[in-house]
């Protein structure tokens, strides 16, 4: 259930989130065993499949908050020497370009939406380990407190 409602999600993203995070959520759960044991937790403390939409979400957020990250500081490195915008592929990075712009839209959208949701704790984890802690800590069951 929690995984059809991360596809739903994941719908409108452009595709090459939607590949990495689809990626990611099933290489964790072919190790889900050993994360869990690691955490020293079971799937009846917190679901594997509420374990894995929130490990696709917290994927989806690492990505979004990195590229984030590497275009402010080329951008702010770049105009430091002079050059106004950057090109990578078809995409046109300056301070106030529309790539830019929709880039920091998305970041900030889906702050927003993790913190209106109260499951903005998911900013703070580390990797999966950390996340499963979260999920128990929080008491969420099945995507739900």
């Amino acid at each position: 259930m929690a995984i059809s409602r991360l596809r739903a999600l994941l719908d409108p993203l452009p595709w090459a989130l939607r590949v990495e995070v689809g990626g990611y959520v099933r290489s964790v759960e072919a190790v889900h065993r050993n994360i869990y044991r690691d955490a020293d937790l079971s799937t009846k403390d917190v679901p594997l499949d509420a374990f894995l939409f929130f490990a696709g979400l917290w994927r989806l957020w690492t990505l979004v908050d990195g590229q984030h990250w590497i275009v402010q500081n080329t951008v702010r490195l770049a105009e430091q020497v002079g050059i106004g915008r950057i090109r990578a592929g078809a995409a046109v990075y300056s301070r106030r370009s529309e790539d830019a712009m929709e880039l920091e839209l998305l970041r900030r959208d889906l702050r927003q939406t993790l913190a209106r949701n109260d499951i903005d704790f998911l900013l703070r984890q580390d990797g999966p380990e950390s996340i499963l802690r979260a999920l128990d800590a929080e008491g969420i069951r099945d995507g739900r407190r």
